[in-house]
């Protein structure tokens, strides 16, 4: 499974999808979006709040569930010897 956290505008919804698309399909693995970020709206959380803008694409989206980012940010602490990429605004964070 390919779980990618969403942030940002429009644009950078649309790249942060399409890479993660990308991966799902050469992995031949699903596809699950991390929208806790834009549903996050406490005040000092962001500079400008942002929401879900892909909805406009009609994808057939699935979002992660609180479960499966939890089991996948603890298999990334648990398994420091393999090759992880994981999504964030501007970066891969290689565990």
């Amino acid at each position: 499974m390919i779980i990618t956290q969403l942030l940002g505008g429009m644009g950078n919804q649309m790249f942060q999808y399409a890479i993660a698309k990308h991966l799902a399909i050469l992995n031949n693995t699903t596809l699950k979006v991390d929208t806790s970020i834009l549903l996050d709206w406490s005040k000092g959380r962001h500079a400008v709040n942002r929401s879900y803008d892909l909805d406009i694409f009609k994808l057939q989206v699935e979002t992660a569930s609180r479960q499966e980012i939890a089991r996948y940010n603890s298999q990334l602490m648990s398994m420091p010897e393999k090759l992880y990429l994981k999504f964030r605004i501007g970066y891969l964070n290689l565990k």
